[in-house]
């Protein structure tokens, strides 16, 4: 699985964040098109929230995404743990669990592009320097 978290932050209120299966044969839901669904998202030691969520196909390989809105980038940025996992559960059924780290160096570097700042933007799974 893959998360992502993204919002332009300044004026702009709206954030999102979004979690892709790289699963060929995941659980994910496959929208034709895109579609509203009710999600159920824990997160960290939060109780579960069941709340309603985009699922689309995203880009040429059709990867099957569910995207959550987000009041503002700064509140998921907020929000962030140094160490976070999430599960995502569809129809009663587990569909995925990711876990990061490094979530707060993480953090920084999105608060450094939102700012119009130099920020790392190396691909840390290709960069042998990263440690």
């Amino acid at each position: 699985m893959l998360v992502s978290i993204m919002g332009p932050g300044g004026a702009y209120r709206g954030a999102l964040m979004m979690f892709s299966s790289l699963a060929e044969n995941s659980a994910f839901p496959r929208a034709s098109g895109s579609s509203k669904i009710k999600v159920t998202l824990k997160q960290g030691s939060d109780a579960p929230a069941t709340v309603h969520a985009l699922n689309q196909l995203f880009g040429d390989n059709e990867t099957p995404v569910i995207t959550f809105a987000v009041p503002s980038i700064e509140a998921a940025l907020g929000g962030m743990e140094d160490r976070l996992d999430f599960h995502l559960e569809y129809e009663g059924k587990n569909i995925g669990d990711i876990e990061w780290h490094s979530g707060f160096k993480a953090r920084d570097e999105l608060r450094k592009c939102l700012e119009g700042k130099p920020y790392y933007d190396k691909n840390p799974l290709k960069d042998k320097s990263v440690k």
